[in-house]
């Protein structure tokens, strides 16, 4: 993948205050990077490079073997998602095909689901996990009119084959619904300093690098926390409600 090249920054077109205020911004949009898995997927995904990450970490002074290992994205996580998508597509083919020809086998697939669990998260897996279970039991039973579900089933794209890959993403999600453990993160001095002339040179680079990716971040991060978090976005404070008005007189 084509690095990104950094545009030049004119010195008159920047503030001494911006330029300085550089590092922290910096370092606050790479503490939420790498603390984030689903941040830095979605930056990866959209050309954010290894080797830009350590630019960065290096025009910081801190060199990337002197950090903390930082997560990275657990296997469960893309089981989940895999889930997420089997519920949304795959669950609404299977149920209308087994409910139209044959509804006792649907009772039987679909009757454990609680419509309320919905198709998110640790709950799309109880969803696929109770379907699984539904399947079992109407291929234990082995009636003509379950064998013939089972066969529908078959049509609509859910083979024996892909049975076997959905429990093996419940596996997969097993003991994993828990958050991570915090990370320790490494510390920072912002400067306070007027900095000497091959400073002004690196706090351009600094500028430079979060013009480019505070912009790509905007554009392709929809969540207000993940902005929040690499220092894009503040919190709102709430608003107190109104006070009652007095009664009239």
């Amino acid at each position: 993948m084509t690095a990104i090249v950094l545009p030049p920054v004119d010195k008159d077109a920047v503030s001494r205050k911006t330029l300085l205020g550089g590092p922290a911004r910096l370092f606050a949009f790479l503490d939420g990077l790498q603390t984030s898995p689903r941040i830095r997927e979605i930056l990866e995904g959209h050309g954010l490079t290894a080797a830009e990450q350590d630019d960065a970490w290096s025009l910081l002074r801190i060199p990337r073997e002197h950090l903390p290992e930082f997560p990275r994205r657990p296997p469960a996580a893309d089981a989940i998602a895999a889930c997420e998508r089997f519920v949304a597509r795959g669950m609404v083919i299977a149920r209308g095909k087994l409910g139209l020809r044959f509804p006792d086998p649907a009772r039987e697939v679909f009757g454990r689901i609680d419509p309320k669990w919905g198709e998110k998260g640790v709950l799309a897996v109880l969803v696929v996990r109770s379907f699984l279970e539904g399947c079992a039991a109407v291929a234990e039973r082995g009636t003509d009119l379950d064998r013939g579900a089972l066969a529908a089933l078959g049509e609509a794209g859910i083979t024996d084959a892909t049975l076997a890959e959905l429990r093996a993403l419940v596996a997969t999600t097993a003991g994993h619904g828990e958050p991570e453990e915090p990370r320790p993160r490494p510390p920072f001095r912002a400067l306070d300093a007027e900095p000497a002339e091959p400073d002004v040179d690196r706090l351009r680079r600094i500028y430079a690098w979060m013009t480019v990716w505070s912009d790509i971040a905007r554009l392709v991060i929809t969540r207000k926390d993940d902005l929040i978090r690499l220092g894009l976005a503040s919190r709102q404070p709430r608003k107190r409600g109104r006070a009652a008005s007095a009664p009239p007189a």
